[in-house]
This record gives C-alpha cells, sequence and structure tokens, in this order.
C-alpha cells in the first residue's frame, strides 16, 4: 500500500528471484513508461515486493486536491505554463524522494517520470497551439531544473508497450477512471510515445522496450531481464540537461 509521501515500500521475501542479485548489483533509477491502462500500477506493486527496492508512485491525490485550481485545457499560454509549473513542482518533489532512496542503496522503480511532463510542456503547444510561441519561454526554465538536480532523467527507461486490443481491454475493465478522462490521458501518451520512439540518441541509450501484453508476473520478469541485459555499468551518459536540449530540438 503506498504511504502518503507516494512510495511502496518493499517487503524482503523469501522466494527465490533469478534476476534480483543482478539488477541490486548496480542501484539506478528506472521509469515505467506507457499508456493508460497498460498495466504500470500493477507492476509497480509486484515489483515493490523486491528486496532493496522502492517504488514511488504519481503524486495522484495532491494534483486532483487541486484540480479546481488548474484548468484541465488551458486556453491561453499564460494559464498553460503556470499548470506546467506546478506539475513541474510536483515531480521536483517525487524527484527528491527518489534520489534519497537511491541513496539507501535501493533501486527505484518511477511510476512515469518527470520526463513525461517536460514532454507535454513543449509538445501541446507545438501541436494545438502552434501561435503560443511557448516553446523559448519554458525551455529555459526546464533545462535549469535538470542542470541543478531539482528533476532528472531515469538511468533506465522502460518503454511499455502491447497490442491496441490489450490496451482497449483493459482500458474497458478499468471502472476508476472515467471515460473522458482515459481519452485525454491517450492523447498525453501518444505525445510521450511519439517522443520516446524518435529520441535522439543521448536518450535512446537509456530506453528498453518490453512488451507488457502478457501477465503482471511475465512482464514483470521480462522488465528485470532487460535491465540486466542492458546495463548501464561502464556506460558514458549524456547529462541530462543535454538531453533535455536536444529533445527541444525535435520541436524547434
Amino acid at each position: 500500500m503506498a504511504d502518503p509521501r507516494g512510495i511502496v515500500s518493499s517487503s524482503v521475501t523469501s522466494r527465490p528471484f533469478p534476476f534480483v542479485n543482478v539488477y541490486m548489483k548496480s542501484p539506478e533509477i528506472v521509469s515505467l513508461q506507457g499508456p493508460v491502462a497498460i498495466g504500470k500500477t500493477g507492476l509497480i506493486r509486484e515489483l515493490g515486493e523486491l528486496p532493496n527496492t522502492r517504488c514511488v508512485l504519481e503524486h495522484l491525490q495532491f494534483i486532483d486536491q487541486n484540480r479546481l485550481k488548474i484548468p484541465i485545457s488551458p486556453r491561453d499560454k499564460e494559464t498553460f505554463f503556470a499548470n506546467q509549473l506546478f506539475f513541474l513542482s510536483v515531480e521536483c518533489q517525487r524527484w527528491k524522494i527518489s534520489k534519497l532512496a537511491l541513496q539507501d542503496k535501493n533501486t527505484v522503480f518511477f511510476d512515469r517520470d518527470p520526463l513525461d511532463t517536460v514532454i507535454f510542456c513543449f509538445s501541446y503547444p507545438h501541436v494545438f497551439e502552434p501561435d503560443w510561441d511557448i516553446l523559448h519561454q519554458i525551455e529555459p526554465v526546464i533545462i535549469e531544473m535538470y542542470r541543478f538536480g531539482s528533476i532528472g532523467l531515469a538511468d533506465r527507461i522502460i518503454r511499455l508497450t502491447a497490442p491496441w486490443e490489450v490496451i482497449k481491454q483493459r482500458a474497458d475493465d478499468n471502472k476508476e477512471q472515467q471515460r473522458e478522462q482515459l481519452r485525454t490521458t491517450w492523447l498525453f501518451d501518444m505525445f510521450v510515445d511519439f517522443v520516446l520512439a524518435q529520441a535522439p540518441d543521448s536518450l535512446a541509450l537509456r530506453i528498453v522496450t518490453v512488451e507488457a501484453s502478457g501477465s503482471t508476473k511475465t512482464t514483470k520478469n521480462s522488465i528485470l531481464s532487460s535491465l540486466e541485459m542492458s546495463d548501464s555499468s561502464g556506460e558514458e551518459i549524456t547529462p541530462d540537461y543535454l538531453v533535455i536540449q536536444d529533445l527541444f530540438r525535435l520541436f524547434e
């Protein structure tokens, strides 16, 4: 169960798991990316049962408490800019939690990632409001956040994919989310997936694609196996703020 800070506490299990020693050898932050209804929440809870693991959930409760102050569809760039600064501040809180957990030599699994919010910051105006010219206004703010470590990029990004029929069936079975909310979230997820698919080399080195059409247990095993095969130790990683600069160039 998630605590008020959004962490799923880990519990040591006596059941053997073939990949535990492998992924524990180099503690890192791993983010799970993928469309709504692909099963990220279930995977986070499964991963949270592994030893020396911390999982950081989305701050949905905190966001919902501020929904009356935040228009879902901003009609001007000033409102949009203010909205995104709020969401980035929420991500700063989550990032701080993850970095603290990493100090305890835990592998940290992120439910989504600050990168999601960053992508929405420049993709929404680019697609829907090109006259806003907000790119050059928001870029320096985001770059400075990454430069000074207020937020950061995960060491590994797990890009979850599944056939449309599988995602649609899971969404139909989800009684907690309203259909309009699902449509809005799918649109957002399309932005994220497009950017991950088109990512420059500076980001692509961190991305691992995992098929998530099977059971939660099967997908969890695939994630841990992929982390074993794509061990980041010894790789030269581009600084986060330079990666974000490369991403902004996609939309110039």
